[in-house]
C-alpha cells in the first residue's frame, strides 16, 4: 500500500528531476566554451530550427498571411465593389498550403537527420568531457570487443521501434476524455527523458531493456526531468513549432542528462512500456525478453 511517505518521496523525485533538467543547462556553456565544434553545432542547430524554420512560420502566420489577406480584401473591393470574406479565406488557405508544402515540410524533414547528427556529436563531446568516461572506459572497451555489430544494430533498431510505438501510445492516451491531455504530457515527459539519457546509457553499454527498466523503476524522477520540455512542446498548436522548440532545447537536455544522477523511487515500478515492448518483441522475434528484467544500478 502506498503511504504518505512514498507520495512525498515521489514528489521530491519529480521536483529533483525537473531541477536537474533545468540547472543542468549550465554545463552546456562550459562545454561550448571548451569545444569549438560543439559551439558551432549548437549555433547551427539554433539557426536551423529557431531562426530558419520557427521564425519563418511565425512571420508567415502573423505578418505575411495577414498582409496577403488585407491586400486581397482591397483588390476584391476595388474590382467587385465589395469584398467576399469566403474568397479571402480561401486565398489565405491556399497560400498557407503552398507555404507549408513548398517550404515548411521540406525544411522540417531535411532538418531531422541533420539534427540527429548534431545531437550525437554533442552527446559524444559531453560524455567524453565528463568524469564518467574514466568510470566506464574499461566496460566500454570490453563491451565493444564482445558485442557484434549485428547486435548493436539490432539494439538500435529495437530502441527506435519502442520509442515510436510509445509515441503512438502517448497520442492515443491523449484521446481519453478529461485526463487524456495531462496523461499524454506525462508520457511525453518520460519519452523525452529516455531520449536524453539514452546517449549516456548507450555509451555505458546498457541495452534497451535495461534502459527502459531503469525508467520504469524510477519513473517519478524521469517524469520530472522531461516535464519542462514536455510542457513547452505541448503549448503550441502547431506540430512544426513544437518540433522546433524540441530541437532547440534538446541539446541542453542531452548535457543535463549526462550530468544528472537519477534519484531512486520507493514507489512500485510503473510498467509504462509493457505494451510497446510486447509488440516490439513480436516484431523482433530474435530479441531476448528475459533481458528486460535485468537489474541496473544507478550511477
Amino acid at each position: 500500500m502506498v503511504g504518505l511517505k512514498d507520495v512525498t518521496g515521489a514528489l521530491q523525485c519529480i521536483l529533483l528531476g525537473a531541477k536537474d533538467s533545468v540547472l543542468g543547462i549550465w554545463p552546456v556553456f562550459q562545454l561550448i566554451k571548451k569545444n569549438d565544434k560543439v559551439r558551432s553545432q549548437m549555433l547551427q542547430c539554433f539557426l536551423l530550427n529557431g531562426v530558419i524554420l520557427w521564425l519563418s512560420v511565425l512571420l508567415f502566420d502573423y505578418v505575411l498571411l495577414p498582409v496577403i489577406q488585407i491586400m486581397a480584401n482591397f483588390v476584391f473591393s476595388f474590382v467587385r465593389g465589395s469584398s467576399d470574406s469566403e474568397d479571402v479565406s480561401l486565398l489565405g488557405l491556399v497560400t498557407w498550403y503552398m507555404f507549408t508544402g513548398l517550404w515548411v515540410l521540406p525544411v522540417f524533414w531535411i532538418s531531422k537527420p541533420i539534427n540527429s547528427i548534431w545531437f550525437q556529436d554533442i552527446a559524444s563531446a559531453a560524455f567524453k568531457g565528463s568524469n564518467q568516461r574514466s568510470k566506464t572506459k574499461k566496460s566500454e572497451s570490453s563491451s565493444s570487443l564482445s558485442q557484434s555489430i549485428s547486435r548493436l544494430i539490432a539494439d538500435l533498431l529495437f530502441s527506435i521501434v519502442i520509442e515510436l510505438l510509445f509515441l503512438i501510445q502517448a497520442m492515443l492516451v491523449g484521446l481519453i476524455p478529461i485526463v487524456g491531455y495531462y496523461a499524454s504530457v506525462l508520457h511525453m515527459a518520460v519519452l523525452y527523458s529516455l531520449y536524453s539519457f539514452e546517449y549516456k546509457w548507450m555509451y555505458q553499454g546498457w541495452i534497451v531493456h535495461q534502459r527502459i527498466a531503469l525508467i520504469e523503476k524510477n519513473w517519478p524522477y524521469f517524469v520530472g526531468f522531461g516535464l519542462p520540455l514536455a510542457v513547452l512542446t505541448a503549448l503550441p498548436s502547431s506540430t512544426v513549432i513544437s518540433a522546433c522548440i524540441f530541437a532547440v532545447a534538446f541539446p541542453f537536455y542531452i548535457v543535463s542528462a549526462n550530468e544528472a544522477k537519477p534519484r531512486q523511487s520507493t514507489l512500485s515500478t510503473l510498467p509504462l512500456f509493457t505494451i510497446v515492448v510486447v509488440i516490439s518483441n513480436k516484431l523482433f522475434s530474435k530479441s531476448d525478453p528475459a533481458s528486460f528484467n535485468s537489474k541496473v544500478t544507478l550511477n
